[in-house]
């Protein structure tokens, strides 16, 4: 039989994912790449035009100027996404960066690379290479420093009696350049640029303070939104956040100078920024926009959906599940597809899995003796999706979240529609979680999909979408 579609899994390629009747009979729903942007021809020409003229209020100094006319020697730190990122832009710019950054007047040994991890791990020695490349990680290891939410921390104010906390290392340079590419966040809005600093770079007090502006009523407040940021109480929150930071670092004579990008989903920079951090946000969610919206014509019955780099553990993956449910049909199913090599992840994450977990199995048990199952079901979804968020606003830690944003998009789907390819879940890690889970230990990513594939189409013909990049944001019909 011949398939068609092509998936990431960790580090291989799974070519062939669904029949290619599939696509002949039209139940494939094919979209059109966005129009995308121009990519950059030359990426050094480029970096210069960015840090020589600034986007920005008048009067906003370029980087060329504050090295050459206001430096005065010391510190130079650029922050950088961690290992939960694609961080293709890091890998392509940050060694021109350095390069330019020497025949500006910083001497190599001045200069400090911050990985920006907010409240995740740190990255282990295998990632450090995959973040930086081989070359720069070679060189800078030594001067390469981890962000810790809990440590080495100095306090700049407070906003709300809440302490807003920043990274030492940061707070003693002369001269800060976050380092990052935009991409859509399922509750932040838009990731990139002011995200950066916070959760990048802050402490976890202030980082939880800005993660509970994206509770409503059940679920997430209004205009908590992947692409959203006018009107989204967290992305207003950060502003305020960043905004402080930003004038304290000002005061104490230090100078925060933007370095903003958008990849393309070829890996190519389509677009490369500097200066002012909220405006070159500003300028280049346009390009972003225009690079990955997705419009399609229809819901899906059935999405399947790489979680790309963000496939280390399900705390991760669930923002490709995001992805999928924008596209997927009230009562179909997803497919995710991610290994999970780090299990679920976040243990408070994990920890508050175990509340909805129980529901579950009482509601299980209730179907079997039930002549109502559609009744059990709602009512079932409905306590968990309650118990948890009170418990995750009750007293909220970072990972928390997630438990009420995957109730919400299984709420979307129905009760047994969420279901995930894997190889790194635990068995009681697997019982926490509300997927159903496809294929035998030990058959490939591959002869999993395919026989879940195959046993749907034994039973119905419905039509697929099959989604490579969980970056895309997905406009399809409402309903």
């Amino acid at each position: 039989m011949d398939y068609v579609g092509r998936l990431i899994y960790g580090d291989e390629t799974l070519e062939g994912i669904v029949p290619k009747d599939v696509l002949e009979e039209g139940r494939l729903i094919e979209y059109c790449a966005p129009k995308g942007h121009p990519p950059i021809e030359d990426v050094k020409k480029k970096l210069r035009e960015a840090i020589s003229h600034p986007v920005g209020p008048e009067g906003t100094p370029s980087l060329k100027e504050i090295i050459q006319s206001r430096y005065n020697g010391g510190l130079c730190a650029i922050s950088v996404d961690d290992h939960t990122r694609e961080n293709v832009h890091t890998r392509i710019l940050l060694p021109v960066l350095l390069k330019e950054l020497q025949e500006l007047g910083v001497k190599e040994e001045n200069v400090r690379i911050v990985v920006a991890s907010g409240t995740h791990r740190a990255p282990n020695e295998n990632e450090f290479p995959k973040i930086l490349g081989e070359e720069i990680w070679n060189k800078y290891k030594d001067r390469v420093a981890v962000h810790n939410c809990n440590e080495g921390l100095i306090t700049l104010g407070e906003i709300d009696d809440v302490p807003v906390e920043i990274n030492g290392l940061v707070y003693d340079s002369e001269i800060y350049l976050p380092l990052s590419d935009l991409d859509y966040h399922y509750f932040a809005g838009v990731a990139g640029g002011p995200k950066q600093i916070c959760p990048g770079i802050c402490g976890e007090k202030i980082i939880t303070a800005e993660h509970l502006k994206m509770f409503g009523g059940l679920g997430f407040a209004e205009n908590v939104d992947s692409g959203v940021v006018d009107g989204n109480p967290v992305f207003d929150h950060k502003i305020k956040i960043v905004s402080l930071i930003v004038q304290k670092l000002a005061e104490k004579g230090s100078f925060v100078y933007s370095i903003l990008c958008v990849v393309n989903p070829e890996g190519q920079l389509a677009q490369i920024s500097g200066g002012d951090i909220f405006e070159t946000h500003k300028q280049d969610r346009t390009i972003l926009d225009r690079v990955y919206i997705v419009p399609v014509d229809r819901r899906a019955d059935v999405t399947i959906v790489s979680a790309m780099s963000k496939g280390l553990d399900v705390y991760q993956a669930e923002k490709a599940i995001n992805t999928a449910y924008r596209a997927t049909k009230k009562g179909g199913k997803i497919l995710l597809v991610a290994p999970c090599p780090d299990g679920i992840g976040n243990k408070d994450f994990r920890n508050l899995m175990s509340i909805s977990s129980v529901v579950f199995e009482r509601m299980k048990e209730e179907l079997g003796s039930s002549s109502d199952a559609k009744e059990v079901i709602d009512k079932g979804m409905e306590l968990a999706r309650r118990e948890t968020q009170k418990m995750a606003m009750r007293d909220f830690r970072i990972g928390m979240h997630k438990p009420v944003d995957l109730l919400r998009m299984l709420d979307h789907v129905g009760w047994g529609h969420l279901y995930i390819v894997q190889d790194g879940l635990s068995s009681e890690e697997k019982r926490l979680l509300p997927f159903e889970y496809v294929g035998k230990e030990g058959d490939s990513p591959l002869q999993k999909v395919r026989e879940w594939v195959e046993d749907i189409e034994a039973k119905e013909k419905p039509d697929y979408l099959i989604i490579e990049d969980p970056g895309f944001l997905f406009k399809a019909p409402p309903q």
